[in-house]
């Protein structure tokens, strides 16, 4: 029998405040890893993003000087 088991195979009955407390408290560390996961990804995700924007930004200078020299070539 594992933890979960032994924390909700609990039978019906009258009410265990010590066990429901323990549901609880495991469904809300739970939730809370859960919560942590998902904010650590999107830390990575925005700095991904940031990165691609200042890729972005040099690409568009790049490509704004190449047509100012063509148009300076071209006359």
């Amino acid at each position: 029998m594992n933890k979960y088991e032994k924390i909700f195979g609990k039978e019906e009955g009258e009410i265990n405040y010590e066990y429901e407390l323990k549901k609880a408290n495991l469904v809300i560390s739970n939730v809370i890893e859960q919560r942590n996961t998902i904010l650590n990804e999107l830390a990575l995700i925005r700095a991904e993003c940031m990165m691609l924007n200042e890729e972005l930004a040099e690409y568009k200078e790049e490509k704004e000087k190449e047509t100012e020299e063509e148009e300076t070539n071209e006359e």
